[in-house]
């Protein structure tokens, strides 16, 4: 009798254990995928956000006119303090024009998250209530966009961008629209 009650108890909380160890390595993977999305080939959504350091606002139109690429990140997110590197050596190797916005995160965790890994970032955008990251249709973050010259997703990336997927998947298709 007593060993069955026990096992009563011992099931669920297993099972509840097991649950949560998957959600957790979930949540904090670092795979990446590359994600041809139902935007693909769309002009990015209209979104006008405030800058994360309080210079007016960041917007659709900053981000036409040459190939860019759109990054949402958060600094409470383990797989963007992956990415962070790869997102700097973007900026100083190759040049190439990266927009960030920063979701669902407090303005000043972000801008103490930048101070201390360096800022990879043109201007920055606060989506601090998450609604233009619904718009993109994100998943979680980091998800990157590249975006054409007319200002079309040319290409999704959802999770860590590394070198591997830079220079195998990224840095072609950006190199096409050069």
């Amino acid at each position: 009798m007593t060993t069955i009650r026990n096992i009563k108890y011992i099931i669920p909380f297993t099972i509840l254990f097991i649950l949560l160890a998957l959600l957790w390595a979930e949540l904090s993977s670092t795979r990446s995928y590359a994600f041809s999305s139902g935007l693909s080939g769309e002009t990015i959504p209209k979104f006008s956000l405030p800058s994360l350091y309080g210079s007016g606002n960041v917007t659709n139109k900053d981000l036409g006119g040459r190939v860019v690429i759109l990054n949402f990140w958060a600094s409470w997110c383990s797989a963007c303090r992956s990415e962070h590197s790869m997102l700097m050596k973007i900026k100083n190797k190759y040049h190439i024009p990266i927009y960030g916005i920063v979701f669902k995160d407090d303005p000043s965790d972000a801008k103490s998250y930048l101070s201390e890994r360096g800022n990879p970032y043109v201007a920055i955008g606060s989506d601090e209530d998450g609604i233009t990251g619904v718009d993109f249709g994100i998943y979680a973050t980091p998800e990157t966009y590249v975006l054409s010259p007319e200002g079309k997703i040319i290409y999704k990336q959802i999770g860590v961008i590394d070198q591997e997927t830079w220079d195998n998947e990224i840095y072609p298709i950006i190199k096409r629209y050069q």
